[in-house]
């Protein structure tokens, strides 16, 4: 009988043991980069840069102290045209060869659905190609929910192509970026193969739509990502004058005047983007 009840007890013992286990918190991406970089602090790890690693971005996304409050967080690992969705636990560690795909990080953070129309989609992204970031665009709040600070890099036409095709082209309309500019719609032209063609596809566009406000600060995102500045300005001048209730002109306008050095300016277009219509309904484009 003794040893039936010892029996008995060790199984208890033994399944008690799985329990906890299975109830054991995952580890953390940021406390895990710092057990395996001992000497750096938290502190350090306040913001990104172009070159990181996924065990990185994990850990300066998961501290607070970079003034990016997660709400939810996906990322998806990209292989060609499939993209396959990978907790933050099983990639908190990775480098080297073990971490050389292509990653794509989306985040979601509480202030990002009160912000007023057009809404902060997709919100805040990263994406790293062969384990190296290459493109960002991050958004940091204060206590009260108004932008702080705009953090980005989008100047990689290849991978502005593939956020295009993986996640602008999914959401339809948002806060999208290519190159420091803005537009707010899915747009193909993004998408080609090299920037050259995405220039030549939304000059043709502008050339048979001049009437057309969104094509013509289309234009003016790619004309200024390929460093034609002068260009940008007139063509967002041109749009702010056709639709003069249209954001994203004045947001674009506001950031090249910024640019420029004339505050003034600047500061008009910012409190013209502020008076803007709402957001429109919008559908995604068909894959």
């Amino acid at each position: 009988m003794r040893a039936d009840r010892a029996a008995l007890a060790l199984v208890v013992l033994l399944a008690a043991g799985d329990a906890g286990a299975d109830e054991a918190p995952e580890p953390d991406p940021l406390h895990v980069f710092l057990d395996e970089h001992p000497g750096m602090r938290g502190e350090e790890l306040i913001d990104v840069a172009a070159g990181d690693g996924i065990d990185r971005v994990l850990a300066v996304v998961h501290n607070t102290e970079s003034g990016l409050v997660v709400r939810a967080l996906r990322v998806s690992e990209v292989a060609g045209s499939v993209a396959i969705e990978r907790t933050p636990q099983q990639l908190a560690g990775r480098a080297g060869a073990e971490a050389r795909g292509s990653y794509l990080v989306l985040l979601t953070q509480d202030c990002d659905e009160r912000q007023p129309p057009p809404r902060m989609r997709p919100g805040s992204w990263l994406f790293l190609r062969a384990n190296r970031l290459i493109a960002w665009d991050l958004v940091t709040y204060a206590e009260d929910c108004r932008p702080r600070e705009e953090r980005f890099e989008a100047s990689d036409h290849d991978a502005m192509r593939v956020v295009g095709e993986d996640l602008f082209r999914t959401v339809g309309r948002g806060r999208f970026r290519y190159g420091a500019l803005r537009y707010d719609a899915f747009e193909p032209a993004f998408v080609a193969p090299t920037r050259e063609a995405t220039l030549s596809l939304l000059r043709a566009r502008a050339a048979s739509a001049p009437s057309d406000a969104a094509v013509q600060n289309r234009l003016a995102v790619a004309l200024y990502a390929s460093g034609d500045r002068d260009g940008a300005l007139h063509r967002l001048e041109r749009a702010a004058a056709l639709d003069p209730s249209a954001p994203d002109p004045h947001r674009n306008l506001a950031t090249v005047y910024r640019q420029r050095g004339d505050r003034v300016a600047a500061e008009r277009e910012e409190t013209l983007a502020g008076a803007a219509r709402p957001d429109p309904v919008y559908a995604p484009a068909p894959r």
